[in-house]
This record gives structure tokens, sequence and C-alpha cells, in this order.
């Protein structure tokens, strides 16, 4: 539908966007007959064809409207509006694709505040605010009920908390109100939430399927007792932090519904057992099982509010006993042996912690495994390596079950199981408190930490891109806030970050991995060189709190560790130790190998190891690498590099195949045709050197082929139309400059296009269909801001700002007909995808080359975030990845000179994360992602008394 602002419906005003789904999109708008602001629902314009429909929906509306009760979301009235009587602003007739059907829509209560699923993307919210949130929600449900009226589609992205802290249930019945119809053939689309827009398909399901109950999934007749079941999933996911029934389509979310029973051990210790033992209750799969009347859960919250220790079920502590001594029995048999070793290191361990002397058991070696059904990440932006807490105790590392996000584990050295942490959902590089009781992580734009005992979060500070922190003594946090920027510090308890390391531009351009030092003062980090032409200045230093100047220890492109007296870092994949005095800054003797094998990240210089002075190592190993003998077929990997794969999926999330398995890949582009894929690929030569390529994969087994072997790095490929040619970032060239270069595929030399002038880098994104024109972007090399869209014309005119406003703009892709410029725009904190004309033939935005003005045609297609779009090959359809790293698509009409956005549908939850690359298939039937590859989940090796043969 596409409504603008200044659009009139009826006695309503439409204000801006709000949000869009199977049940039609949301609108922003002011009654100007009562001077309120209102909610609009404008209901899909094939819905509103059906005469009976559309009645069917009046009659249901009536009920929906009398519900008046302060936690739901009142309905004020249904209108229509006939297609010739909506006046659009500022825009032509029939712009937007306005149907000519009579417009339909609901006038609803306007809700200020987040949902419940938006909340719950900042991190998980203490217990206490989860079960006020549930009672309220409970009363809702409870009068609604008492009125003989189901929600249907309860779930966090229909729950809204207000600024004063008051829930407001949102869209209560409009699942029924949406039914096709009342014949058998349509039962399961009356028992279905978030009911498709294609209504000429009965039956089929789009949304979240995640918290419908056993008996909706079948199709079956319904009754409250449906809403207790998705009550309870929504409650579990509050307090877990994790969605309950979850799958990379509706088929596995609805498969785990019908088969897999909740993980209740990952409730927080401090949930009230009373509470504990209501959602066991509630999510009964049999629902002559289930509690049968919400009123009752919320009087059982009532009292778990008041007295959190009370059971007033009178068998809660019981019931919960006899289900956990029954849990336990199972999975005892079969690992007493295996855990002898790990239990005897930990008493190794703690022996070192209270008497620092030598072991006579020596070192004890062992490994630990993944969870179950899931991989542990050790893969650039995306993890971090398992880390030892200060105590040796406890480990931590991020890993990822399948059909969930990753989030960050901990594994208690003398128990045989890991366990995850609520509210760390896409967690990196985790970091432990001196005192053992903590971690701090990065996740999207902020530096968080989450208490061990009670599973509270807490945002400590903002960051753009953090590489990684240390947790000091004092309760001072070092940390990395971005990709290219020096050290600050943050109190623990959270605050304004402060410099506390400076760039020398000349030498360096980031400081990273901040490592603790045992007094508390000091701590050591990593000083490393983006421009590979200088990646000699790469160097561990010993910096303090104090603001002495820093002194550089070793030269090291990784990062390194202090532990009893040692300086631990990595050197051809061999971990090593050699004495440092801390006080004066001296390493001493000769290194000494602890331990060979161990993994370094060359995406993010670290390695993958973790050491602490309670005599605990752990460390992920180095996978198979592919060996290069004579360079021509094959990418050379080295020993150490992140293995990944290219992986195809249909529009439902099934996998289809697999292309360049095992390779250390940045990104990857689609030929023009399909069936070939450019991608660039790290080769390793140590962990000291090393450059990227740009080869060429088939997508049905045909041997790749190199296109270029350039010093340093070529990468970000983008291929000319007819196919013939990859245009791509030539990085880190001579002087630190970089410049975009063109080669024609199979022989040729490269050709300069063009060069970042002074301190910016520059790399391309597009190609227009008529080959005249190449889309490229710019940005400032160390802080990753202003970053504008350029244009080249290609038969030798100068290039051309095209988007250069004071936001950043990236990642532009012209669409097929070569109308119309798909791009990314916004800040740190948030980015969504637009839309505008593209005349690169009469200069800038304003008709003259050099503009900085801001389009003044603009569409948005994203809402609440969104990146890398892309084109189907017709032009019908616009794909984006959403904040969530769900797969977007977007119905388009580019002929004419009019762009109208229409239907968008959510396609499959992908693994995408910043740093990686998807594109699509010409036919817009299959999408490639970078991917890990599932031959890097080796477990993580463990030794115990790693110092033992050092010199104390």
């Amino acid at each position: 539908m596409g409504l603008s602002r200044g659009t009139t419906l009826g006695g309503y005003e439409i204000l801006a966007p709000l949000g869009a789904g199977g049940m039609g999109e949301v609108y922003r708008a002011k009654d100007v007959r009562l001077d309120r602001e209102v909610a609009i629902k404008v209901l899909p314009d094939l819905f509103s064809r059906d005469p009976e429909r559309v009645a069917r929906f009046q009659r249901e509306a009536k009920v929906l409207a009398s519900l008046n009760h302060p936690n739901i979301a009142a309905v004020y009235g249904f209108e229509s509006v006939g297609a010739g009587d909506i006046p659009r602003s500022g825009s032509p007739p029939g712009a937007g694709g306005q149907s000519e059907a009579a417009l339909h829509f609901l006038v609803m209560e306007l809700v200020e505040g987040n949902t419940l699923a938006e909340r719950l993307k900042t991190g998980v919210p203490p217990v206490a605010d989860t079960l006020d949130v549930a009672k309220q929600m409970a009363e809702a449900l409870e009068a609604a009920h008492e009125r003989g009226i189901i929600h249907r589609d309860l779930k966090p992205a229909n729950v809204k908390v207000t600024p004063e802290g008051k829930v407001k249930v949102l869209d209560f019945g409009l699942a029924k109100a949406m039914a096709v119809g009342t014949d058998a053939s349509q039962t399961e689309v009356a028992n279905s939430p978030t009911i498709t827009a294609d209504f000429t398909r009965p039956g089929m399901v789009m949304g979240t399927a995640a918290y419908m109950s056993p008996e909706q999934t079948r199709g079956k007749p319904l009754d409250k007792r449906t809403d207790i079941w998705s009550f309870g999933c929504v409650v579990y996911e509050l307090l877990t932090g994790d969605r309950l029934f979850d799958g990379d389509t509706t088929s596995d979310a609805i498969g785990a519904i019908l088969h897999k029973e909740p993980d209740w051990s990952a409730l927080p210790v401090d949930t009230p057992p009373t509470v504990q033992l209501l959602l066991r209750r509630c999510l009964a799969k049999d629902r002559n099982q289930r509690l049968r009347d919400v009123g009752d859960a919320r009087i059982e919250l009532e009292n778990a509010i008041s007295d959190p220790t009370s059971s007033s079920l009178r068998f809660a502590d019981s019931a919960l006993a006899a289900e956990d001594r029954r849990g336990a029995r199972r999975g005892r048999v079969g690992v007493r042996l295996l855990w002898a070793i790990v239990l005897l290191a930990l008493g190794a361990a703690t022996a070192w912690v209270i008497k620092p002397s030598r072991s006579p058991l020596g070192r004890i070696v062992s490994q630990i495994p993944a969870p179950p059904d899931g991989r542990i990440l050790f893969t650039g932006d995306s993890a971090g390596p398992v880390v030892v807490s200060p105590d040796g105790k406890m480990l931590a590392f991020v890993a990822q079950e399948l059909g969930k996000r990753q989030r960050i584990w901990v594994r208690s050295l003398d128990r045989n199981e890991s366990r995850p942490l609520r509210g760390t959902q896409t967690a990196t590089f985790p970091f432990w408190s001196a005192d053992s009781r903590s971690l701090g992580f990065f996740v999207a734009s902020q530096l968080k930490r989450v208490e061990l005992a009670s599973g509270t979060t807490q945002t400590v500070c903002d960051v753009v891109g953090g590489r990684g922190g240390t947790w000091l003594k004092d309760g001072t946090i070092v940390f990395s806030p971005s990709y290219q920027v020096g050290l600050s510090r943050v109190s623990a308890s959270g605050g304004e970050p402060k410099p506390i390391t400076k760039l020398d531009a000349d030498q360096h351009t980031s400081h990273r991995w901040p490592a603790r030092v045992g007094d508390g003062n000091h701590f050591l980090f990593s000083a490393i060189n983006h421009d590979l032409s200088k990646s000699q200045n790469a160097a561990i230093y010993l910096g303090s709190l104090d603001g002495t100047p820093p002194v550089k220890l070793i030269a090291s492109l990784l990062n390194a560790e202090y532990a009893l007296g040692q300086l631990l870092f990595v050197r051809d994949n061999v971990l090593m130790a050699a004495a440092l005095d801390v006080d004066s800054g001296i390493v001493s003797g000769d290194p000494v190998a602890v331990v060979s094998g161990v993994s370094p990240d060359l995406s993010t210089w670290r390695a993958a190891f973790s050491a602490s002075s309670a005599g605990v190592l752990a460390y992920h190993g180095v996978g198979s690498s592919a060996d290069d003998d004579d360079g021509s077929n094959n990418p050379s990997l080295g020993t150490g590099a992140e293995a990944n794969v290219s992986v195809w999926y249909d529009r439902e999330g099934r996998p289809t195949g697999q292309v360049a398995e095992g390779v250390s890949q940045i990104d990857l582009r689609v030929a023009p045709g399909g069936g070939r894929m450019a991608i660039s690929v790290i080769s390793v030569i140590s962990d000291q050197e090393f450059g990227i390529d740009l080869w060429i994969y088939h997508q049905h087994g045909q041997a790749p082929q190199r296109v270029t072997s350039m010093p340093f790095a070529e990468a970000m490929p983008v291929w000319s139309p007819d196919g013939t040619e990859l245009a791509f970032a030539y990085m880190f060239v001579g002087d630190g400059q970089n410049a975009i270069y063109r080669k024609r595929i199979g022989g040729g030399i490269e050709h300069k296009l063009v060069e970042a002038p002074g301190d910016l880098e520059i790399w391309p994104t597009d190609w227009s269909s008529d080959g005249k024109y190449l889309i490229y972007t710019t940005g400032r090399r160390v802080s990753g801001t202003n970053r504008d869209i350029h244009v080249l014309p290609l038969d030798g005119g100068d290039a051309f700002p095209y988007v250069a406003t004071s936001a950043d703009e990236l990642e532009g892709r012209v669409s097929p007909n070569g109308k119309w410029l798909a791009y990314v725009s916004g800040t740190s904190s948030g980015w969504d995808v637009y839309v505008i004309p593209f005349t690169p033939d009469r200069g800038a935005l304003d008709g003259s080359k050099g503009s900085t003005q801001p389009p003044e045609e603009k569409w948005q297609i994203s809402v609440g975030g969104g990146s890398a779009p892309c084109w189907n090959s017709d032009g019908k359809e616009l794909f984006y990845i959403s904040a969530d790293a769900e797969l977007i698509a977007v119905a388009v009409e580019t002929e004419g000179d009019h762009f109208v956005a229409g239907t968008t549908t959510k396609l499959f939850q992908t693994a995408f994360e910043p740093g990686k690359s998807f594109d699509v298939s010409p036919d817009g039937l299959e999408f490639v992602f970078n991917e890990v590859s599932v031959n890097v989940d080796t477990p993580i090796s463990l030794i115990v008394n790693w110092n033992e043969g050092l010199d104390p």
C-alpha cells in the first residue's frame, strides 16, 4: 500500500508508518475530528476485495471494540473509504500501488513504547520485571476470555510496554477476524496466527509459528487454553532470552512444538518455584493437562511477586524436585569415567590456587565437546575463543545450537555439562571479571555484562564494533570500542568511556585485545596496522591505568596474555611463554613452547587461547588445511585459517548445496546468469603474513579459477553485466591508499579505475546493467565513518558523489532496469534500506556533480533495521537482511517513472552476520551465504598445570 505522510482516510491523516505484517500495514495517524493520535491498521488489498470477508471482519471488529481493559490496546472502530477518495500528498495518481477496491482499516489506540520483541533485543529483563509484565498480560487475557474472546496470536511482538511500565496487549482476536471462513477446508487458517496476505491459498500460515499451541498447529478447534500455551511461551522467553520452539522454517518450529520438551534448566536460578511449576502447567502439550484458566496464572504470579520464595501451588517444590530427579538420572551412565580426568584436573587447579608450587601430577590434558547439537564458534567477528575464569574453575565460550542464535555458554570444570547464559544472544568476545562472578561481552552496538548467579544483564556503554575487553580488580573495564581506534576505559557499573591509549597513525590503526596483568594497574594490548605493507609494526604493548606511556614488549600480529609471570603469545601456531617483569616491562630469556597447534584468526588478529594463573589453559586447535602444491587450482589456506563454506538455500530456508567448503573467505558475488561466484579468499602464509585473492567457484563442481594474484589484498568483487570482468577493491597498497581495479577473467592485466584520496578507503558495490557506471563507497579508514556512495562513469568521465549526506550511506545496488538505487543509510545505532531514483546521466542528485544534497524522492524499504539489499534479476523483488538476521523479500514495481513497494515477506531466519556477505540467484529462488563450515566444530582442548616445566 505504502501510504505517504499527509494522506487522509476519512477523518484521519497519516503521519508516519509504524510497521507491516501479514495482517496489514500500520500507521501513526491523527484523528482530525477528536484531535488525538491513533494507530491505523490498513487491511490487505486482497482481503478487501471479498465482501463476505469484509462483512465477517466487521462483525468481529464490533466484538473486539467491546473490550475495555487497561492492559488491552483499544479498538475504536472499523472504517472504509473508496479508492478514489484517497488524496495522496506529494504523489501522482496511482502512486503507491493503490487498488481500485475500497480500502478498509481499523482505528486503534496508539500505544507508545517498545514491544517485548524489541525489548528482548537489548537483553533479558530482571526476573522481577518479567513477573510484573506476565501478571499484566494475564490480566488482559483474563478480561478477554471472560467475554469469550481468544487472542490466537500472542507473542512478544504483540505486547507493548509503555514508558510508564504499563503492558498493552495488541491485536486481540484479529487472527480470527481475518479468517477466510469456517468450512472444514479452511479450519487451519481460522485457527492460525498471523495469516498470510495471500488469501488465495487457504491454510497458508506466515509469521512466527513458534508460539502456536500443539492443537493450533494441527488445525483443531481452539479455546482459551491455546492462549495459555502462548502465554507460557512468551514468559519463558522473557525469563531465558530464548525462543522456546524455534526453527529455520515453519515446519521446523511446528516439529519442535509437537516433539521437543522445554529446557527447564535454562530458567534463572531466582525464578520462584511457583512460577517454574506454573510454566510447566501452561506448556503441557496435552491441553487436558494444561492450566485451564489464565486467572489462576494471574493469582500465582501475584503471590510470586509478593513472596518470591512461596509455593502457593503447595506441591511446587516437591513436584519440581521430582522432575529434576528424573532428569538427573538420565545422562549419568557413561560419563563418570570420561570426567574423572576433568575432576582430577580441577583438583589440581584448585591446589595450585591454594599453594603455587609444582604439581606432582604434571600436565593433565583433556577435551571438552561442544554443546549437544551445537557448535563452538571461533570465527572472526562472530564469537571469539574460549576464556578461562581467573580462578581456573570455569570456561566461557560462544556456541550456537541448531536453529538458535549464538550465545555465551559457561562450564564448571567439576560438572559434565555446559549451560547457556540468558540475555547473551548474538554475544561476541566474552571476558571475565577479576572475581570470576561476571562476564563482559559485546552485542550489536553495546558493551554489556552478565552476572552468573542471577543471570541479569546490564548495558555498560555504547560501542561501534568491540574488539575485546579486560575487567581489572578495581572494577575498571579496559576495552576496544571499535575496529580501528585506541583503547578506552569505563566503570563496570556503567558510565561514559574515556580514551586511555592514543594511536600513532604512522605505526598502527588499531589497539585491541586488552588482557589483565596481575597487579591490577597494568594491562597488555595488541597494536596492529590494517595496511598489510606495514604489518611489521604490529606488536604487543604493556599499558597502565596511571597514564604511563605504553611499553613495547614483542613484535606480534596476534594478541598476548599474562599468567604466572609469563607472557603468552602465539608464533607460527605455537603457544610460547617468556618471563615478563611487569615493573620494568622487560621480557627476559628465550621463549619456551607451551603447546603447538593453536588456531589464529587473522580476520581479527587474535589467537584462540586463554590462560589462568590457577594453572588452567584452554585453546582451540588448528583445523585441517589445504596443501598449496602449485598454486594453480586451489587457494592456499595454510594453518589456522577460518574454515568457511558458501551455502545455498531455497526460499523456505532449506539448504540446497555448498560451494568452496573449507575455504577462508570474506565475501562473494553471484555472476550474471548464475552458476559462478566470485569469492575473496584469504591465502595464509604464516601468522605474520597473508593475502587476499579473487577466485571463481562454480556451483556445479568445476575446479575453481584464480583471477588475481596481486600483492596484499584484492576483495569485494563486482561482476560486469556480461560476466567477463570483475571490478574489485585493491586494499593496503604502497602508501596505505586503496584503489578500485578491473580485470578481464581468463587473462590480461589489472587496470586502475579510481583511487581513494587521503585517509579514505574505497570499494565497489555494483556495476550498472548497461555497463556504463560503477557504483562504489568511500569512508574513513580509521573511524569507519563518513561513508558515501559515488558513481564512476566508465566512459572516461570523472567520478562524483551521488548520495553524500550527514548520515552514512553504503551498499548501493542498481535495479536491473537501471532506474533505481537501493542502499543502506544510518549510523552505528541503526541502519535501514532505502530506494531512490538512479539518474547518473544528470550528474548528482541535484543535477550537478559534487552534490551533497539528499534525494527529494526516497522510499524506506526496511522497518526497524535492514542491510545488504539485493535485487532479483527481473527487478520485481528487493531482498534485504533485517536487524534480526531474517531474509526479507519486498515485492516492487520498477517500470515507468514511479517506484512502488508492495508486500513484504519474511522468508527465513539466516546465520548472516556483519563481515559476511550474501547474494541471490538470478531467478530469485535461491540465496547463498558465507557461513562457518561444519568441520570447525572442534572441541576445546584443556591443559591443567600448563606451566609445568617452565622456569619460575
